[in-house]
C-alpha cells in the first residue's frame, strides 16, 4: 500500500514541474534592454516595469542584488497573448483580490506567476490563464509605459469604449472588510472583451485545526466559557472544517456551506451547527442585489471562518453578537460603497440562543483613498425576558487602515436594552515583519454590568451584574503560502475583582478573576 502511496506523490509532483515548464512556454513576454542608471537599483528596476526583482535576477542570471551603473540588462515584461492575459495590479489591492475579480483560485494566480506567497505591489503584471476565468478583460493603455499615479490610483479609468463606468462585484462570498483584507481596489482600465463567459461555478475549501490550554481547565472535552474557536482545553482538534459550492452570474448568485468542527459546536444552534450559511440572489437593476436565505452576521466586524481575522481567538464582544440570521438583504454594492439593509425572522448567538423576533438593521461600508475603510453596522430587535418583550438596539463603528507594513483596526460597539445599556472597544494592531511573518496584538474592553446582552453573574459580594472584561491579546503568524496560516498566541482576560468565575487549574483551582488561554492553530484552504 505504502509503494502506491509514494507512486502517486512522485506523479503528482511530476505532474506539477511538467505544469509549471509549460505554463512558462505559454506565457507571453516583451523583451527589452535596460541600461541601469546612477542610484538605481533592482528594486526601483522592478517597480518601472511592474515585475519581481527575483524575475530580473533569472533572466539575467545574478547572484546578488548588487549591479553597476552602466550595466545593460535583460527586462522580460509580461504581455498579452491567446493563452494569458496580464492583470496591472492597483493600488490596495491583493492577490485575494485579484482572484475574487477573475473567480480563479489564488493557488493559480500562485503558479503561473512564480509567487511565493501572495504579496504583490501596485504596477505588477500578473499572467491570468484565459480558459479559467470568469470573464476575460484585456488591459487598454499603453503597455510600454510605466504606470502613473493617477492610473494607480484609479482616477484615469476607461471602460466600454472610454465611457467611466465603476465595475461591480459579482462574487458571492461577502468580502471580508477588516481584518485580513484591504479596501478593494478602484476599477482597473479595462474593457469588455470580445470572449465572456457569464456563468461560473467554484468549489471552496477550508480546513482549521487547533490546540488549546486554559488557565481554567476543562475536563471530559467540554466547551470552555467565552471561547467560539479552539474552545476544549489540552486537546488537538478541528476548529472548522467546510466545503463551499458558489455560483455567480451576470445576474445570478448563490452559495452554501456546510461545516463541521469545534466551532460550530460553540457557537452555532445545534440544529444549524452543520450549516455556515446557504443563500442566494439576484440582481434587480444595476448595483442593486437581492439575497435571501441564511446569512453570516452582517453586524459583526469579525468574520467567520478564521483565516479572515488576525487573530484565532475572538473577542468578547463578538461572543455575544449574532453568528447567523435567517431572512433577506436588499443592498447596493459599489466599488468603494456598499449599503445594505436586512430583515431576519431569527438570529442565532453563540451559547445556543435563538431569538425568534423580528430584527431590523443595515451596514454600511465606505472605502477612502488608499489604505482607509469606515463602516457603520447597526440592528434593531425585540428580546424575551424575565420582564417580558424588551427592544433592543445593537451597532458598532469601525475604522480600518491598511499599509505595507502595519495594518490597524479599531471598533467600538453599544447596545441599549430598555434602561440597560453596554459599551465594548476593540483595538488590533498587526506588524508585517516580512510577507510572511508578522505580529499581532489585540486589546479589549467590554463593560455589560446591566447585563445587556451577557447572562447575569453573582459576585462574591453576592451582587449581581453582567460581564465585564479587559483582555491583552497578541501572537505571531507564519504564511508558507497565501493559502495557509500558522498562529501562536495568548490572551489574558481580567474580570471585575468580585466576580472570580474561573478555576485558577495552575493554583490549586481556587476561584480567581483571571483567565490565561494559549492557542495554537493551523489553517490551508483551496478555491479562493
Amino acid at each position: 500500500m505504502i509503494k502506491y502511496v509514494y507512486s502517486f506523490i512522485f506523479m503528482l509532483a511530476g505532474l506539477t514541474a511538467v505544469a509549471s515548464q509549460t505554463a512558462g512556454d505559454e506565457r507571453g513576454y516583451d523583451e527589452r534592454t535596460h541600461v541601469v542608471q546612477p542610484k538605481q537599483t533592482l528594486y526601483k528596476i522592478s517597480r518601472q516595469y511592474g515585475i519581481s526583482v527575483s524575475a530580473i535576477k533569472t533572466a539575467n542570471k545574478l547572484q546578488s542584488d548588487v549591479i553597476s551603473a552602466g550595466a545593460r540588462l535583460t527586462i522580460k515584461v509580461p504581455k498579452d497573448n491567446d493563452i494569458f492575459q496580464v492583470h496591472i495590479v492597483r493600488v490596495s489591492e491583493d492577490l485575494d483580490g485579484i482572484s475574487e475579480k477573475y473567480l480563479l483560485p489564488s493557488d493559480i494566480l500562485l503558479r503561473y506567476n512564480e509567487l511565493d506567497d501572495n504579496v504583490v505591489f501596485p504596477g505588477q503584471r500578473i499572467f491570468i490563464k484565459i480558459d479559467k476565468i470568469n470573464t476575460k478583460y484585456t488591459y487598454t493603455g499603453n503597455e510600454d509605459a510605466p504606470l502613473t499615479d493617477a492610473e494607480m490610483d484609479g482616477s484615469e479609468l476607461t471602460v466600454n469604449n472610454g465611457v467611466q463606468t465603476p465595475t461591480t462585484q459579482t462574487t458571492n462570498a461577502p468580502p471580508v472588510y477588516v481584518f485580513n483584507s484591504v479596501p478593494p481596489s478602484a476599477p482597473a482600465k479595462l474593457k469588455d472583451s470580445a470572449v465572456t463567459t457569464n456563468k461560473a461555478f467554484m468549489i471552496e475549501g477550508y480546513l482549521d485545526a487547533y490546540y488549546a490550554q486554559f488557565s481554567d481547565k476543562n475536563t471530559n472535552g467540554a466547551l470552555s466559557s467565552y471561547a467560539m474557536s479552539a474552545p476544549k482545553h489540552n486537546q488537538t482538534g478541528i476548529n472548522t472544517a467546510q466545503l463551499a459550492a458558489i455560483y455567480n452570474d451576470t445576474n445570478l448568485r448563490g452559495n452554501i456551506t456546510p461545516q463541521i468542527g469545534d466551532l460550530p459546536n460553540a457557537a452555532y444552534p445545534a440544529e444549524l451547527k452543520y450549516l455556515q450559511q446557504a443563500n442566494a440572489g439576484f440582481k434587480i437593476a444595476g448595483p442593486l442585489w437581492l439575497d435571501a436565505g441564511f446569512f453570516r452576521s452582517p453586524v459583526s466586524v469579525e468574520d467567520f471562518p478564521n483565516r479572515s481575522n488576525y487573530s484565532s481567538i475572538y473577542s468578547y464582544t463578538r461572543f455575544y453578537e449574532p453568528v447567523l440570521m435567517s431572512g433577506a438583504k436588499l443592498g447596493v454594492e459599489l466599488d468603494n460603497f456598499k449599503l445594505s439593509f436586512f430583515a431576519a425572522d431569527r438570529t442565532f448567538t453563540a451559547g445556543n440562543i435563538t431569538n425568534t423576533n423580528a430584527t431590523f438593521g443595515a451596514n454600511m461600508r465606505l472605502y477612502s483613498g488608499k489604505n482607509w475603510l469606515f463602516g457603520l453596522n447597526g440592528l434593531y430587535t425585540q428580546v424575551n425576558n424575565i420582564n417580558g418583550k424588551q427592544s433592543r438596539a445593537y451597532g458598532n463603528v469601525f475604522v480600518a487602515s491598511n499599509r505595507k507594513h502595519l495594518d490597524v483596526l479599531a471598533y467600538i460597539n453599544a447596545g441599549v436594552q430598555g434602561n440597560n445599556n453596554m459599551l465594548s472597544g476593540v483595538l488590533n494592531i498587526r506588524y508585517k515583519i516580512t510577507p510572511k511573518f508578522a505580529f499581532f496584538a489585540r486589546g479589549e474592553y467590554f463593560n455589560d454590568s446591566s447585563a445587556t446582552v451577557s447572562p447575569l453573574m453573582t459576585g462574591t459580594d453576592g451582587k449581581q451584574q453582567g460581564l465585564t472584561a479587559t483582555a491583552i491579546s497578541g501572537g505571531l503568524e507564519f504564511k508558507a503560502r497565501a493559502n495557509h496560516y500558522l498562529r501562536l498566541e495568548a490572551r489574558n482576560t481580567q474580570l471585575g475583582k468580585d466576580f472570580k468565575v474561573f478555576n485558577d487549574y495552575y493554583n490549586n483551582g481556587t476561584l480567581t478573576n483571571q483567565r490565561w488561554e494559549f492557542v495554537i492553530t493551523t489553517g490551508i484552504w483551496f478555491g479562493k
